[in-house]
Parts: structure tokens; C-alpha cells; sequence
């Protein structure tokens, strides 16, 4: 009796130990299991993790690759200058060369010089989605205008106008020894985000190399100081065809002032800079002609100048180089 159940404990035991193996066996597959899910989604994560990073890198690259075109943020604007020449001659292929360059940029607020009633239906035509405008033509109803266009939804027009180079600013008029009527369009923005208020002018002043025209010139520059002081507290920003060299005696009496307005370019914290902005359709022009400008008012941080030399299908889109600047503010 007691060899018997002896045996039956002796077959207990070997039945209890394979019970333990066989539980350990569980155990260990279930721990096989969670720590391969484990891994598994460790390693789905990093997959994740690095796809981000690489979405990340790409757009960032993007981003750099879009640097040279402008950084953009509430309180960074950025302005372009650009003579897009009048003359057409049903050239349609010009205008969107024009437009690519300004789409290219997408300036927040952008200034055109030479702009004709034929161009404004073009402009129009393009950008009445986005960019509201301000500016008559110098005739009020034919000729040439210097049209200011801003981002609708970014700003707000507190007051605009366009006035005549020359004594009477307020009515139609010519300076004497120009050939033509000469204008300035101006307006006063307020950031819709930021509420700071600044006023934007866009000029062209009489062209040409001869005494009556450089004593015309520097009426209408005179004229253009006159009007500029009246904003000496508020923010300026004053872009154009100016049609006078840098450095010339007009230039350092009219356009540059510490305490008035100074050349953006020296002022930047980064430029890009070629030596003209005229060069009349020519890659190698006889005479190199710096006579646009970007001018500041003395408060007016500017992250970035550049000179637009951008060539569309190889051709030029206008007589001029646009400029863009871009400012804090």
C-alpha cells in the first residue's frame, strides 16, 4: 500500500513538473509574442518618426529653396518696385513674363511704374483676387500711372492718393522743361494683424541727361521731399523709377537723409546686388543705369534687398530690373 502510493506521488510530481514546464512554455511564447508586437511597433514608430523627419528636412529644403524669394510672416512684408515698360504692341507673352516674375515673388505689396490703361486691364485681369490697388493715371484718364497693388486680406487702406510732381500737387500739372506730366501715388496701410500704420509711395521722375531736364528732375524730387516730410512720424516706405543715378548731386540732396529715408541696400541685413536696374533689353548695355530704388525711413528693419535679374523663356519681361525688399513690420 505504501509502495503504491508512493508510485502515484512519485507520478504527482512528474505530472506537477510537466504542469510547470508547460505554463512556462506559455508564459514564454505570450512574452515571445508581446515582445515581437513590441518590436514591431518600435520599429513602425521609428519608420513614422523617420518619415516625419524626412517630410520635415523636405520641407525645410522647400523652404530654403523659397528663401531667395522672400521669407513670409505677419510681421515680415516684403515690397517690389518694378517698370514694367508701356509699350505692348499686342505682346501678350511679355505680360505673363511679368506676371511670372511677380507670381514668383508673391510680394505682399508690389509698385509698377509705366503702367498704361491697357496694362492696368491686364493687371486687373490677374490679381483683382488677391491684391486690392490704389493710383490714377499722370493724365487722370490716359497716359502712364504708378498704381500701388497690396494684399487684400493682409491690409487696409486708411488714405490714398496720387499727386502732380510740381507746385500745385492737387491738380493735373507739368513741371516746367518736362516733357511729361510726372505723378507719385501714395498710400497709407495699416497691418491687419500687427494694426501698425506706414505709407507707401511709388514715383517716376522725368528721364533724360540735358540741364532743362536734370532742373526738372530736381524739381519734382524737391517736390516729392516736400510731401515726404509731412509723414516724418510715421513709417515710410518710398520706391520707384527715380531716373537718377546713385551718387549723383540729385541723389545725395534729394533721396538719401539719415533722418528722412535711406537706401534700403545699405541697410540690409542681406542683399543681392548687381550694379543697374535699367538695361533696356540688352544682356550687354552700353550704359549701365542704376534709377530705381527702395527708401526707408530710419526705423524700418530690412531683413533682405535684392535686384530681380530673372529672365523668362530666356527673354526679358520689361526694360528694368524689379527690386523687392522685405522689412519687419
Amino acid at each position: 500500500m505504501s509502495v503504491q502510493k508512493s508510485m502515484i506521488g512519485i507520478r504527482y510530481i512528474k505530472l506537477s513538473n510537466i504542469g510547470v514546464i508547460l505554463l512556462i512554455a506559455v508564459f514564454l511564447t505570450s512574452c515571445k509574442g508581446n515582445i515581437s508586437n513590441n518590436i514591431s511597433e518600435s520599429l513602425e514608430m521609428t519608420k513614422m518618426e523617420k518619415m516625419t523627419e524626412n517630410s520635415f528636412e523636405s520641407q525645410t529644403n522647400e523652404d530654403k529653396k523659397g528663401g531667395d524669394k522672400m521669407k513670409k510672416s505677419d510681421n515680415i512684408m516684403s515690397i517690389m518696385s518694378f517698370n514694367i515698360y508701356w509699350k505692348l504692341s499686342e505682346d501678350y507673352d511679355r505680360v505673363k513674363r511679368v506676371f511670372k516674375v511677380i507670381d514668383e515673388y508673391s510680394p505682399d505689396i508690389f509698385c509698377v511704374q509705366e503702367e498704361t490703361s491697357e496694362w492696368q486691364t491686364y493687371m486687373e485681369e490677374h490679381f483683382d483676387e488677391k491684391y486690392s490697388h490704389v493710383g490714377i493715371l499722370r493724365m487722370v484718364t490716359e497716359g502712364e500711372g504708378c498704381r500701388i497693388y497690396y494684399l487684400t486680406e493682409k491690409f487696409t487702406p486708411v488714405d490714398s492718393g496720387t499727386i502732380w510732381l510740381t507746385e500745385t500737387p492737387d491738380v493735373m500739372s507739368i513741371t516746367e522743361g518736362a516733357d511729361h506730366y510726372r505723378i507719385c501715388t501714395y498710400v497709407i496701410l495699416r497691418n491687419n494683424l500687427t494694426q501698425k500704420k506706414f505709407i507707401v509711395t511709388n514715383i517716376h521722375t522725368e528721364n533724360g541727361v540735358t540741364d532743362k531736364k536734370l532742373k526738372a528732375r530736381a524739381s519734382q524730387l524737391n517736390c516729392f521731399r516736400q510731401f515726404l516730410e509731412k509723414y516724418e512720424g510715421m513709417t515710410r516706405i518710398s520706391v520707384g523709377d527715380y531716373n537718377t543715378e546713385e551718387g549723383s548731386q540729385l541723389y545725395k540732396k534729394y533721396m538719401v537723409d539719415k533722418d528722412m529715408v535711406c537706401d534700403a541696400k545699405y541697410v540690409a541685413k542681406q542683399t543681392k546686388i548687381i550694379n543697374h536696374t535699367y538695361h533696356g533689353f540688352d544682356d550687354n548695355p552700353k550704359n549701365y543705369e542704376m534709377i530705381d530704388y527702395c527708401l526707408v525711413s530710419p526705423d524700418v528693419t530690412v531683413d533682405r534687398y535684392e535686384v530681380i535679374d530673372m529672365k523668362v523663356d530666356g527673354l526679358y519681361p520689361s526694360d528694368h530690373y524689379p527690386l523687392i525688399i522685405t522689412v519687419e513690420g
